[in-house]
């Protein structure tokens, strides 16, 4: 066996199955990426259209 740790740790899993190693990394608290919920980031509201007429704003599409 190897000093390495990671080495050890890749030859201590290497004969496990997929579903022993999500059960291992779930006991770790990993989760996959399509478990884990997608959370929209906060947005900031958008004025209305009478709220403030002096506003200018300019877009340059590059």
């Amino acid at each position: 066996m190897s000093d390495d740790p990671l080495q050890r740790l890749a030859e201590s899993v290497a004969e496990i199955t997929e579903e022993e190693a999500a059960a291992l990394l779930s006991a770790l608290g990993v989760r996959r990426e399509q478990d884990r919920s997608v959370q929209a980031p906060p947005t900031t509201p958008l004025p209305g259209p009478a709220s403030s007429s002096g506003v200018h704003s300019e877009v340059e599409w590059v």
